[in-house]
């Protein structure tokens, strides 16, 4: 049982505000407004290939015991060492913000008895990851992965049709991708390839990094995952897992690829691709871009695999095999914009309402609302009084029409509409209003 984390110092006292400018912690980031239409359209990617797939949709607290990331992630892993939050409460809990998502997955797959419903039960989310890492390109350490876990059967065919989802999502937000797939084995034959792999190690010890020195010793799997560059020509000769897998660990990684190969999903065997958590077995994957494929290190954008013993491991009934992924979203969007992916702004109203005076700022409120309610997208600004002001911001919303209404307006139950176009106005009665709209609007 790992060491309980040393309990932080108490926090200093809070200082009265100065005139510091207050300013964003380092590795956090705000998402603006004129970022969103790319969250936007991946986020509907994301849902509408999670149901044609049939998933359903399940959300998992930010926050966990931090016993449960230790017994999944693992204590050599480079989470737990180095990057997880970790706090105690006012009431002495140690609790840990979540790295990851699979963990409260299965625990809350074994909470929720899910495994008295019909199986293999297929969950996805996504949200906010929280990992102490120095800040890079598309990585923050407040960041956002999509997850998608199937639990509840051992069958090949589901390792291939998540890597299916992950292909055929990632192409239609117009990404062209690669995927890495390895076999790391079961408890019954992994033993025996890290006796292997171990002592390949030994014989080129001195010219590892200082930390594959002792990953060597405590998980010699996770050397496989290293970005050093002496580390990696090392392991390039290193003994390959799936040269050393059992009978049924071969079988299941030779289905796995033909499944993949009767799916016509292009992808490239990686004998190094162990990835960077404990919990893993068998098939392991990661999506890499197609520009990306030949560099040293690929950043994945999506990477997952099988993991057969960890729903037992914390508790569950019995063997319950899953497989599992998670797809980084801001590598995504960063990857998506460097492809100049089209992605469309959020649509611009048909009709802007402009108001002077107070009466017709009252009627104003109302109005906007029967316009939404009659399906008619509209836009305003009540806080602007003056017609030169609305009529800019019209413009700039990029309207069709501007509907004006004043005080004249206001007693003779009319109102104005501007073409913004042609800037030719009509006054009608605003009892003809929204058929009036709906017609010019479908003659535009």
């Amino acid at each position: 049982m790992p060491k309980k984390p040393v309990k932080p110092a108490a926090a200093p006292a809070v200082k009265k505000p100065g005139k510091k400018k207050a300013q964003l912690l380092r590795g956090m980031k705000d998402t603006l407004p004129q970022e969103q239409h790319y969250w936007e359209y991946l986020r509907d990617g994301v849902v509408q290939a999670s149901r044609a797939y049939g998933y359903d949709r399940i959300d998992v607290p930010m926050m966990e015991e931090y016993g449960l990331f230790v017994r999944s992630v693992g204590t050599t892993s480079d989470i737990v060492e180095k990057e997880m939050y970790v706090f105690e409460t006012k009431g002495e809990d140690t609790v840990a913000l979540r790295p990851e998502f699979t963990a409260g997955m299965c625990r809350a797959y074994i909470e929720h008895g899910m495994m008295n419903q019909p199986q293999p039960l297929k969950l996805w989310t996504d949200g906010a990851i929280f990992r102490y890492d120095r800040p890079q390109a598309g990585r923050y350490r407040q960041f956002h992965q999509s997850d998608w876990e199937i639990m509840g059967s051992p069958q090949p065919a589901l390792d291939a049709e998540l890597i299916s989802l992950g292909q055929h999502l990632l192409n239609d937000l117009g990404l062209q991708v690669t995927v890495f797939v390895n076999s790391i084995g079961c408890r019954e034959c992994r033993p025996n390839y890290i006796s292997v792999l171990r002592e390949y190690l030994k014989e080129h010890k001195k010219n590892l990094c200082e930390t594959c020195k002792l990953r060597m010793v405590k998980n010699p799997l996770r050397v496989l995952d290293c970005k050093e560059e002496a580390c990696r020509m090392i392991t390039t000769e290193a003994p390959h897992t799936v040269d050393n897998l059992c009978e049924a660990c071969r079988e299941h990684f030779m289905k796995v690829l033909e499944y993949l190969d009767e799916g016509e999903i292009q992808y490239r065997l990686q004998p190094r691709l162990v990835r960077g958590l404990d919990y893993y077995s068998r098939t392991t994957f990661e999506f890499v871009l197609k520009s990306e494929e030949n560099e040293p290190s690929p950043a994945a954008i999506i990477g997952g695999g099988r993991y057969d013993y960890l729903i037992e491991d914390l508790g569950g009934p019995g063997h319950v095999p899953a497989v599992g992924m998670a797809m980084g979203m801001e590598r995504v969007i960063l990857a998506i914009k460097e492809a100049a992916v089209p992605v469309a702004e959020a649509p611009k109203p048909d009709v802007f309402l402009a108001q002077i005076g107070e009466t017709a700022r009252k009627r104003a409120l109302k109005m906007f609302e029967e316009l939404r309610k009659a399906g008619i997208a509209v836009a305003s600004n009540i806080s602007k009084n003056g017609l030169s002001d609305q009529l800019s911001l019209a413009n700039r919303a990029q309207a069709k029409l501007t509907l004006i209404l004043g005080q004249k307006e206001m007693m003779d139950n009319t109102i104005i509409i501007r073409d913004m176009n042609t800037t030719s106005q009509e006054t009608i009665g605003q009892d003809k209003l929204i058929a009036s709209l709906k017609k010019r609007l479908s003659d535009m």
